[in-house]
């Protein structure tokens, strides 16, 4: 059972709820933090354990947005007369790194991550990120 925050007016949600932050020095990765977030279709996004996320794919000098949206994953293969079908849906997310921030995609920009010399992380800003409060 995964848990999560109760909202109602006035709550206010802080940066330890879902943050982003530098793997060890020196590293080309940041960590997503456990929390919860809701994209603009009100789709609940729970990450439930601390993720990795490599970014050595991408040049220094480069800001790479990381980002979660949600997604749902089928589950339980049984055979049916007409071959075999999936009958579950676990809903689960899934972490993207941008470049460019997307227009209509229903996605959570975590945080913006600049790419210093060698690629390392340099600076982790999150001033694109909304929450919920008064």
């Amino acid at each position: 059972m995964t848990e999560r925050p109760r909202y109602f007016f006035g709550q206010v949600i802080g940066v330890d709820d879902l943050e982003v932050r530098a793997g060890t020095q020196g590293a080309r990765k940041v960590t997503i933090s456990p929390g919860y977030a809701l994209d603009r279709r009100g789709e609940e996004i729970v990450v439930p354990r601390s993720v990795a996320v490599d970014l050595s794919e991408h040049a220094a000098g480069t800001t790479v947005y990381v980002a979660v949206r949600y997604d749902e994953q089928p589950e339980r293969l049984v055979p049916t007369p007409g071959g075999q079908q999936y009958t579950r849906i676990r809903e689960t997310f899934a972490v993207e790194m941008l470049i460019r921030l997307p227009r209509q995609k229903p996605l959570v920009v975590l945080a913006d991550v600049e790419l210093g010399r060698g690629g390392k992380v340099a600076n982790i800003g999150t001033a694109r990120r909304r929450y919920v409060g008064d």
